[in-house]
């Protein structure tokens, strides 16, 4: 699945250096973004400099561990279009998002579910498309 996992902070106090984010992105590794912050957009944008395809998948996770627990599944082209969520959040990166369980029914049968933010088909035939090649 992946050979490495990075941990990378998005929040930067004024003045301090971005993270070398070329350096962290390579196709055999998993990239968790704590504090990604409400610019979504511009976090993409780093991730494709950064040589990442586009379709790759991203799990965005919200108040982990708690009952207010969300999660959000897209890939980075898709990401701008993700609705502003609350803190703490962070944001994983790589084909390991393709397969998060997003929902555990009440009959507590675990089955994956393609989720995309905007509902589009393309964004879940990509999801799924990651899934099966892992």
């Amino acid at each position: 699945m992946a050979a490495r996992v990075v941990f990378v902070s998005a929040h930067r106090v004024p003045g301090a250096p971005e993270p070398d984010w070329s350096g962290l992105a390579a196709p055999d590794t998993t990239i968790v973004v704590y504090m990604p912050g409400t610019d979504y957009q511009q976090l993409a944008t780093r991730l494709r400099r950064a040589g990442l395809r586009r379709d790759t998948p991203c799990l965005m996770v919200t108040k982990a561990s708690t009952a207010e627990q969300q999660l959000h599944l897209t890939t980075i082209e898709q990401l701008h279009h993700m609705p502003l969520l609350p803190s703490p959040s962070l944001l994983i990166v790589g084909k390991i998002a393709a397969l998060a369980v997003l929902e555990v029914p009440a009959n507590g049968d675990l089955r994956e579910e393609l989720v995309a933010t905007q509902g589009d088909a393309e964004t879940a035939t990509t999801l799924a498309a990651f899934g099966q090649g892992l």
